[in-house]
């Protein structure tokens, strides 16, 4: 049987690191592909939230801002919100 020297482990050894840092490297890279598509995806939900939150926003305020119609005896007449019934 052959003994091994000491040059043949130190190359083994030097393979095996070799071989885990590329592996690690390999994981690391997919793992931050794969985080940065989630967080792109939560930021673009983020950004269509903020946008309809604004366009609301600003219906809301161009309904407040409307004139409210004055009756002929001087009083305020109230926006109709929505109708209960029909008229008959």
């Amino acid at each position: 049987m052959e003994t091994v020297s000491g040059m043949q482990v130190l190359l083994v050894v030097m393979g095996g690191a070799i071989m885990s840092y590329v592996m690690l490297k390999a994981i690391g890279q997919s793992a931050m592909v794969t985080a940065s598509g989630e967080i792109a995806a939560r930021r673009a939900a983020e950004l269509r939230r903020r946008i309809e939150d604004a366009a609301a926003e600003a219906a809301g305020r161009a309904a407040a801002l409307e004139p409210l119609a004055v009756n002929a005896d001087g009083t305020l007449e109230e926006p109709i919100l929505a109708m209960a019934e029909k008229p008959a």
